[in-house]
């Protein structure tokens, strides 16, 4: 989020993001964004980082929640990387299958222009509207 205000940026993803460092991030902002937890996430939870970060975008925003309990803040590291000797503390490390998916979708989407990834993101029963995802939240939609 923090880059998100460079002028060549064409959209922002947050894997259970911490709120931006600095205090005109979302006034800068100029792209859509896609923001994911986990219900697994307790380092960096819902509550406390991401939906705060939801509440103050200012662009195009989509929020969903994996309802997963071991998806936890490290979900989206590589399994073989040293930061999981802390998946103890910070949730289980695996692969991000469940969130791989949407973010090759929003890049297409957003950056590509490709219209099938739109299933992804737009409608009633868009597929972030579904199980394994919850509480989908749209800003700006269209």
């Amino acid at each position: 989020i923090d880059t998100s205000d460079r002028p060549n940026i064409q959209t922002t993803i947050s894997l259970h993001g911490m709120p931006p460092r600095g205090t005109n991030a979302f006034a800068a902002m100029h792209s859509p964004l896609l923001l994911f937890t986990s219900t697994g996430d307790s380092f960096v939870t819902a509550s406390g980082y991401v939906t705060p970060n939801y509440e103050q975008s200012r662009v195009q925003t989509f929020y969903a929640t994996l309802e997963d309990s071991t998806a936890g803040h490290l979900y989206v590291v590589d399994p073989n990387a040293t930061a999981c000797i802390a998946s103890a503390a910070l949730g289980e490390c695996r692969g991000a299958q469940a969130e791989r998916a949407p973010v090759v979708a929003w890049l297409r989407y957003w950056v590509c222009g490709d219209q099938a990834a739109k299933r992804f993101f737009f409608e009633d029963d868009c597929t972030l509207c579904q199980s394994p995802w919850t509480m989908p939240q749209r800003k700006l939609w269209p």
